[in-house]
């Protein structure tokens, strides 16, 4: 399992939990167990693999709880697609300090509060998606901060920002 890079198990109707064996893939770049029927928790051992995940796609099953903040240790991470869950409470502010993470969907979960200020940290997004969660307030004027953003899907449905800036660069 040492040398495995990709492990794409999307679609196949898996069910249960993740094992923590999954921290034995040192060398994955890419975990995609999406649209199965996984359940319990996001794993925290994901974390472990924070020298080289660049991709998790676990959207689609039937995770409960909360975004793991372990997964910060995930520096790496290019995207995160933790949609179409059970997840729910706050999201933890350290969750944008992946400085080089372009895609993130936390749509269609439980989430609520606010969605963090945090936000203008993760500088290198393109796409957003947070639609269909329980967050009181508006979308945090830092977004205006992410220059790179071209879609945003606040409420469900993708708002595409191209070719219009989100910001003044004058």
């Amino acid at each position: 399992m040492e040398s495995i890079t990709s492990l794409r198990l999307d679609f196949y109707k898996l069910s249960g939990t993740i094992p923590s064996t999954i921290s034995k893939l040192t060398t994955a770049t890419y975990f995609n167990p999406s649209v199965n029927c996984l359940t319990g928790t996001i794993p925290t051992v994901l974390g472990l693999l924070s020298g080289i995940m660049e991709q998790i796609y676990l959207n689609n099953n039937l995770f409960t709880g909360t975004i793991p903040s372990v997964l910060m240790n995930c520096t790496n991470l290019l995207a995160i697609d933790i949609s179409a869950n059970n997840l729910g409470g706050t999201i933890p502010d350290c969750f944008f300090r992946l400085k080089n993470a372009f895609f993130l969907n936390i749509g269609t979960n439980q989430f609520s509060d606010t969605i963090p200020s945090t936000l203008m940290y993760a500088t290198s997004l393109e796409a957003v998606e947070f639609g269909e969660n329980i967050f009181t307030g508006g979308i945090p004027t830092a977004i205006g901060m992410l220059s790179g953003l071209t879609t945003l899907s606040p409420f469900g449905t993708i708002h595409s920002l191209a070719p219009f800036p989100l910001r003044s660069d004058t």
